[in-house]
């Protein structure tokens, strides 16, 4: 079968092809624009976490500091 041949469509299947494609290529923008504000929010939850993390660490090495100082003895 030669694939150069032209090819014919009834007009009205045609439209419906069209209509189908445009439908498509809305969904799929659809799909981007959701897709990069996931993004954007993990990335927020990220940056949320990592700060969250750092504070943690923070208290725990005062409160390792405030413990070395009430129990270790000085000499």
């Amino acid at each position: 079968m030669d694939s150069k041949a032209p090819v014919f469509v009834k007009i009205e299947d045609y439209k419906d092809i069209v209509d189908l494609l445009a439908l498509i290529k809305d969904r799929l923008k659809q799909a981007k624009f959701l897709l990069d504000k996931v993004k954007e929010i993990k990335d927020q939850e990220d940056t949320e976490i990592s700060i969250w993390s750092k504070e943690i660490e923070d208290v725990d090495q005062r409160i390792s500091d405030v413990d070395r100082a009430l129990f270790e003895p000085e000499l």
